[in-house]
C-alpha cells in the first residue's frame, strides 16, 4: 500500500506560517536616534529637526502595509502548494487503492474457478466477505487519521499565525509609540540628548520584547511532530488489525482445502 506522503507538505505549511520577520518593521528596529538633529534648516530649524520624526512614522506606516501585502501573497501561495500537496497524496492513495481492489478480484476469480465443492465454494465467500469487511476497515480508519491530523494541523498553524500576527502588531505599535513620542517631545522643546536617549530606549525595548514574544511562539516542528506521531500509531494500529484479520481469515479457508497426501 502507498501512504500518502506526509513529508511533502511540511516545507509549505511550515512557509504559512512566517511572518514575525517579514512583517516586523526592521528598518525602525535598527535605527536610532543618532541623525535625528542632523540637516537643519536655516528658515525653520525646529520644524526640520522634527520633521525626522513625522517622516519616520510616515515610513513606518508605508513599510508595514508594503511588507503585510507581501506576507499575505506568501502566506496564499503556500496554502495553495499545501491544498495540491494534499490532493496529489489523496489521488496517489485512491490509485492504490483501486489497483488494490483489482489485483484481489483477480485472486478471487482464480480460487473460485477452482472445481471447488458447495462447501469450499461457502468457504470461499466468507473469505471474500471478512478481507473486504478487514480492506474496509483499514481504509476507514486511515482515512480518519488522515483528517484528523490535517485538521488538527490547520488548527494548529491557524492560532500559531495568530499569535505571529499579535506579536509582530505589538512591536509595531511600540515603534510607532516611541517615534510618536519623540515628535512630541521634540516640538515641546525637550532636551535634544534626552529625545534621542529616551527615542533610542524605547526602540530597544520593543526589539528585545519583541524577540521573547516571538521566541514563546511555538516551533513548527513541536506543532507537527505529536501531530503526526499521533496520525501513525492510528495507521499502524489499522494496519496490525488488517494483518490479523486477514490472516484468521486466510486460516479459515485453508482448511477448506486441505493438501492431497
Amino acid at each position: 500500500m502507498i501512504k500518502p506522503n506526509f513529508k511533502a507538505i511540511a516545507p509549505a505549511v511550515a512557509s504559512l506560517v512566517i511572518g514575525a520577520s517579514l512583517l516586523a518593521p526592521t528598518v525602525f528596529a535598527n535605527t536610532t536616534a543618532t541623525s535625528a538633529y542632523s540637516g537643519t534648516s536655516q528658515t525653520n530649524p525646529k520644524a526640520s529637526t522634527c520633521s525626522v520624526y513625522s517622516n519616520k512614522i510616515a515610513k513606518l506606516a508605508e513599510t508595514t502595509a508594503d511588507n503585510q501585502a507581501k506576507l499575505d501573497a506568501k502566506r496564499a501561495d503556500q496554502l495553495s502548494k499545501t491544498n495540491n500537496n494534499r490532493a496529489d497524496n489523496d489521488k496517489k492513495l485512491a490509485d492504490n487503492r483501486l489497483s488494490a481492489d483489482q489485483k484481489r478480484a483477480q485472486a478471487l476469480a482464480k480460487l473460485q474457478g477452482k472445481n471447488a465443492t458447495d462447501a469450499q465454494k461457502a468457504a470461499i465467500a466468507v473469505f471474500q466477505a471478512a478481507v473486504d469487511k478487514a480492506v474496509a476497515d483499514r481504509r476507514a480508519a486511515i482515512d480518519a487519521a488522515i483528517t484528523a491530523y490535517r485538521t488538527a494541523l490547520d488548527q494548529a498553524l491557524a492560532g500559531r499565525k495568530t499569535n505571529v500576527d499579535q506579536v509582530t502588531a505589538d512591536y509595531k505599535t511600540a515603534v510607532q509609540a516611541a517615534y510618536t513620542k519623540a515628535l512630541a517631545d521634540c516640538q515641546a522643546n525637550v532636551a535634544k540628548k534626552t529625545v534621542k536617549t529616551n527615542l533610542n530606549a524605547a526602540l530597544k525595548a520593543a526589539r528585545q520584547k519583541f524577540n521573547a514574544d516571538r521566541q514563546g511562539i511555538n516551533k513548527f516542528q513541536g506543532i507537527i511532530s505529536p501531530l503526526a506521531k499521533t496520525r501513525q500509531q492510528a495507521v499502524s494500529a489499522a494496519e496490525s488489525a488488517f494483518k490479523t484479520a486477514v490472516n484468521t481469515a486466510r486460516t479459515a479457508l485453508m482448511a477448506a482445502f486441505p493438501k492431497k497426501k
